[in-house]
């Protein structure tokens, strides 16, 4: 883990932040690549992907808010705070996506061929985003215990801020990682520690999977049989992943009596959405 890339002028450039930058210009240059290829005209990608990226990181933003809303109510200022990670995927994407249909209907262009578009660009700058999440150490997993898969576990470390004082002195202050400090407040280790417990990387089990997709996505476009097809297909495949990977992340609470997360139950609703929309156009491209 290293939240911290560097310092320029004793501002701190942020790892995560980084990433997200890298991957929201990745995405577009992806985006307006694919468009040219298809006869799109590319303007629209970059006219599109603006709003996109506002609009993406206020929606991952508010829902994380929300989601954690007893810890920002007695921290408000901090909500403006997402250099350093605490975006929700789902959010985002909601967001992004009601912008997204609101530019193409002012802009009478389809609506399904731009999804289709942008869906390769999601994949692959949500799995590097997720690489920046590792490093945040944000996004992460449950403790790995004896289990099969526990050789796959990752320690994070103990992140200590010097802080100096008028004095001359320096306090120091412990502020991270996110898993050394979930488990240091709930007694499962003690400050004298200077590693989490091994916990699932599951940061990297979903950029893994997102870079899976990503590829898949690009050879179904290759043999695209109806418009919506990549957009559909990506949503199958990442709510099924992402219900799955769930299950070992530690930072999601179930929902109320529930023993589902938030982003699980949002996941049924999009399988069944996508799985409907997907059966439904393949079935009138074939009349």
């Amino acid at each position: 883990m290293n939240y911290r890339l560097f310092q320029i002028g004793g501002v701190n450039i942020y790892t995560y932040g980084t990433l997200v930058a890298i991957a929201f210009l990745f995405g577009i240059f992806l985006a307006a690549y694919r468009a040219r290829k298809i006869g799109e005209d590319p303007q629209n990608i970059l006219d599109l992907c603006l709003y996109i990226m506002v609009s993406s990181i206020v929606g991952a933003r508010l829902c994380f808010v929300v989601l954690n809303w007893e810890y920002f109510k007695r921290h408000l200022i901090e909500i403006v705070f997402i250099q350093q990670g605490g975006l929700v995927f789902y959010g985002g994407m909601i967001f992004a996506v009601a912008c997204t249909i609101i530019f193409l209907k002012l802009k009478k262009l389809s609506i399904l061929q731009y999804l289709d578009i942008l869906t390769p660009s999601l994949a692959v700058g949500h799995a590097i985003g997720r690489v920046g999440c590792f490093f945040n150490g944000c996004c992460y997993g449950k403790v790995a215990g004896n289990s099969i898969f526990s050789f796959l576990a990752v320690r994070f470390p103990k992140v200590v801020e010097r802080i100096p004082l008028g004095d001359g002195t320096i306090s120091e202050q412990v502020i991270g990682s996110p898993p050394y400090i979930d488990h240091l407040y709930s007694a499962m280790i003690t400050e004298s520690d200077q590693y989490s417990l091994p916990i699932y990387p599951t940061q990297l089990f979903s950029a893994g999977m997102n870079f899976i997709f990503f590829f898949i996505m690009l050879a179904i476009f290759r043999h695209r049989k109806f418009t919506g097809q990549i957009w559909w297909s990506y949503l199958i495949l990442y709510s099924v992943g992402r219900f799955m990977i769930e299950f070992v992340r530690a930072d999601n609470p179930y929902v109320s009596s529930i023993p589902l997360t938030f982003s699980q139950i949002l996941s049924i609703f999009l399988f069944i959405t996508a799985l409907t929309a997907y059966y439904f156009l393949s079935k009138q491209s074939k009349r």
